[in-house]
């Protein structure tokens, strides 16, 4: 089955970019690449990167 453009990975970083967390979706068995992460106990700016299987990968940053 040929596989469409999805979302295949989140990443969430602190703000020198250090691992929080991560998020792999596998296009067999997730239909949405949707998660829950836990960050309540960070505070600060969040860095939240989508990586795409055809348009590479996308950051966003956030302030918690």
């Amino acid at each position: 089955m040929p596989m469409g453009t999805i979302i295949v990975k989140y990443i969430v970083l602190d703000h020198e970019f250090n691992f929080i967390a991560d998020q792999m979706f596998d296009p067999t068995k997730n239909k949405a690449a949707i998660s829950e992460m836990s960050v309540v106990s960070y505070r600060g700016v969040v860095n939240v990167s989508s990586v795409c299987n055809k348009h590479d990968t996308w950051l966003n940053t956030v302030e918690m």
